[in-house]
């Protein structure tokens, strides 16, 4: 099966910058050796993984030699938002900004197309539950 790229799929590259993401121009700006460094997490939603090269879906399965194997270069197209961490320790704040912010960011669907993926995982360790997560992480 052949993917097939959508005129409207974002291309992700430095700049890019997803809603509700802070503004990436902003971070640069701060100084911090931190910030500046930062990866934003995305949770990416109802995707394909194919090759790069010739648009042919791949098995999720095939991306556990990516880290192996140079000569595979996948890439996946998908619909995409920032992450929300859930535990963020605001306790104080009431939420109704960001659940106000939250219902107009969900009225807006983007479609993106990852850069090479360079690295698999499925075992992301959640400390607050001591188990593994739901999530397959794409770097």
């Amino acid at each position: 099966m052949i993917y097939d790229v959508a005129d409207d799929e974002l291309i992700e590259d430095g700049n890019l910058q997803i809603i509700g993401e802070t503004d990436p121009n902003e971070l640069s700006e701060d100084g911090d050796s931190d910030t500046q460094s930062e990866v934003p997490v995305r949770l990416f939603k109802d995707f394909v993984i194919y090759d790069l090269a010739t648009n042919e879906v791949v098995p999720v399965a095939a991306l556990t030699q990516v880290l192996y194997d140079s000569s595979n270069c996948y890439g996946a197209s998908g619909t995409v938002e920032a992450w929300r961490d859930d535990d963020n320790g605001d306790e104080d704040d009431d939420g109704v900004d960001d659940l106000e912010d939250l219902e107009e960011e969900e009225s807006y669907t983007q479609r993106v197309k990852l850069s090479r993926i360079m690295e698999f995982n499925v075992h992301h360790f959640r400390r607050t539950h001591r188990s593994l997560d739901r999530y397959v992480c794409l770097a």
